[in-house]
């Protein structure tokens, strides 16, 4: 499943902590869906660097792509690893409960941080009944 289809029908609302700010925020911007800094590089043919190739984490301002399936989300994410929203911004809990395949009425408690370290470390149930069947 893509990012996309898992998300199409979510209705959530924005988050107070959403915006991606700060050194590096304002370039998330620019980056096509489903790239990452990588975008920056001289090697991909960017006309003023910011980046050296492979000189960051596979994750800092990678962006989904609706198209895609969502890469992995991280239980302690610094200020620029992602994965971002196509629409340049954190993801909301709503959607990472998605993104996790925990249903929509699936409550987490907890600061932002907490809810996020605890998807972030759990096995996302689809992935965990695929398991136990392909063993049974």
């Amino acid at each position: 499943m893509t990012a996309g289809q898992a998300l199409a029908d979510l209705v959530a609302d924005p988050e107070p902590w959403e915006a991606v700010n700060g050194k590096y925020g304002h370039l998330l911007a620019d980056i096509p869906p489903g790239d990452n800094y990588l975008f920056y590089t001289d090697k991909r043919g960017h006309p003023a660097p910011l980046f050296r190739w492979r000189s960051k984490y596979w994750s800092f301002l990678v962006k989904l792509a609706p198209d895609k399936p969502a890469p992995t989300i991280q239980a302690q994410p610094g200020p620029y690893v992602g994965p971002f929203h196509w629409d340049n911004r954190r993801l909301r809990t709503a959607e990472i409960k998605r993104l996790f395949t925990y249903p929509d009425d699936f409550e987490l408690v907890g600061s932002r941080a907490s809810v996020q370290a605890h998807l972030g470390n759990f096995v996302p149930p689809l992935l965990a009944q695929r398991v136990v069947q392909a063993l049974g």
